[in-house]
């Protein structure tokens, strides 16, 4: 198990607004080698929070290197939704719920841009489809 400094970058997220953001460290500046950032995202429980790189993100290629995991919940153990590593623009997270656990780790070596995404929420609706 890795151990994450919490206080380093990351942190826990009150998602009360529209929008926010998640950065890695120093970017757009190039993030340092061995670094590791939690991020507990949670809104209200009436809410839903999305989350959408904005740009395609630059990590180290490999999920064993450099990657950004997001999980379904606020603990390391939650349902992961998805790890990305590399150069291609993840896709977006629409997630039907109010909690939100992302991890970004960078390992030993490489030293690149990072990448920037927008968290957002919404009210929770059952249905996504309109009615006709």
């Amino acid at each position: 198990m890795v151990n994450y400094d919490i206080n380093a970058c990351g942190g826990d997220v009150s998602v009360n607004e529209t929008t926010g953001y998640l950065e890695s460290p120093n970017y757009p500046r190039n993030y340092t080698a061995d670094t590791n950032c939690i991020w507990r995202l949670i809104a209200p429980e009436n809410e839903q929070i999305s989350l959408k790189f904005l740009e395609d993100p630059n990590l180290e290629t490999g999920t064993v290197y450099d990657y950004v995991a997001i999980q379904n919940g606020l603990t390391e153990d939650s349902p992961l939704i998805g790890n990305y590593s590399g150069k291609k623009l993840p896709p977006e997270v629409r997630y039907v719920g109010n909690k939100l656990y992302v991890t970004f780790h960078s390992d030993l070596s490489s030293e690149l841009k990072g990448f920037r995404a927008v968290y957002s929420i919404s009210k929770y609706c059952l249905y996504s489809q309109s009615v006709r």
